[in-house]
């Protein structure tokens, strides 16, 4: 039992190791993370995927190794148009899924790992990279049990957003303003949020707030 754990700690060094050294953290580096798991036996699969998906985006690298090309420029764009909606179709399935059933990561992780890796639309080595790697540049990736927000009916949320307009008008003269530090500007929004009276009134000041930002966000999409 005890071998079995330090194969798993040495193998987690492993990959530690290849996210701090490697150049690009392409598919082709997922590809190499992919041969790794696939050789362990399924639990500890469902650990390595698991911790793979948490440790994306947080180490720096010295980019001295670069990873083998398997998968050119050219195969990806057509693994991309194959397989790219069915990979974010059912990674936001089993998100939705998971948070109507309250799972933790650990059960989240285990039923998608099993989802993913038994689907038959993907066959090859090259192909099941290409669903890891995809999953792991998401956004939504790695998986938070975040439960269940406040749920407000329109006539309520209208109520209390006309009771906070001043407060709306103020949001947006804060942020068309330059500020010499970031963090000017954010204290400025978290001061306003604090003035609330209630925590409906922040929610819905926090809700308009994020409608800004996604209405800016799809107008840069659109450009």
């Amino acid at each position: 039992m005890q071998q079995e754990k330090t194969n798993l700690d040495d193998l987690k060094s492993k990959i530690l190791l290849s996210f701090s050294t490697i150049k690009r953290k392409d598919i082709n580096f997922a590809y190499q993370l992919y041969d790794i798991i696939i050789h362990q036996k399924k639990q500890d699969q469902i650990i390595l995927f698991q911790y793979i998906c948490e440790l994306w985006g947080t180490v720096s690298s010295s980019k001295a190794i670069e990873a083998p090309v398997v998968i050119n420029q050219s195969q990806y764009d057509q693994l991309e148009l194959l397989y790219g909606e069915i990979v974010d179709a059912t990674l936001l399935s089993y998100i939705k899924l998971a948070q109507l059933k309250g799972w933790a990561r650990e059960e989240f992780y285990t039923n998608f790992w099993e989802a993913i890796n038994t689907n038959s639309l993907w066959k090859n080595k090259e192909e099941k990279a290409f669903v890891l790697y995809y999953i792991l540049i998401d956004v939504r990736t790695p998986y938070y049990n975040t439960g269940t927000g406040l749920k407000m009916n329109n006539d309520d949320f209208s109520r209390i957003q006309d009771e906070i307009f001043e407060a709306i008008r103020e949001f947006r003269f804060i942020v068309s303003l330059d500020y010499s530090q970031k963090t000017e500007k954010a204290s400025l929004v978290y001061n306003l949020i604090t003035r609330m009276k209630n925590d409906e009134q922040r929610i819905v000041l926090i809700a308009r707030i994020l409608a800004y930002y996604n209405k800016q966000r799809s107008s840069s999409i659109e450009d």
